[in-house]
């Protein structure tokens, strides 16, 4: 879902801890901005040759679906 320079993506599926999500789409973008809805902290990320990486916060709200926020893009 986009709205203006902002894409919703929806990750579906709990990842096991330690983990990244890979968001192949975005290969060869980068992001001036990504948030989690509903996390309070900040999130490591990266572009990278396979798309956007995120790391898996530690604490993670939720069970089934999480939406980052990808701004500037």
């Amino acid at each position: 879902t986009t709205r203006g320079q902002t894409v919703y993506a929806i990750a579906m599926g709990r990842p096991a801890a330690n983990a990244t999500w890979v968001i192949s789409s975005l290969k060869g973008s980068t992001p001036d901005a990504v948030t989690l809805l509903g996390h309070d902290g900040s999130l490591d990320w990266r572009a990278t040759p396979e798309g956007l990486e995120i790391a898996v916060p530690a604490q993670l709200a939720g069970h089934s679906a999480w939406v980052f926020r990808l701004e500037g893009l």
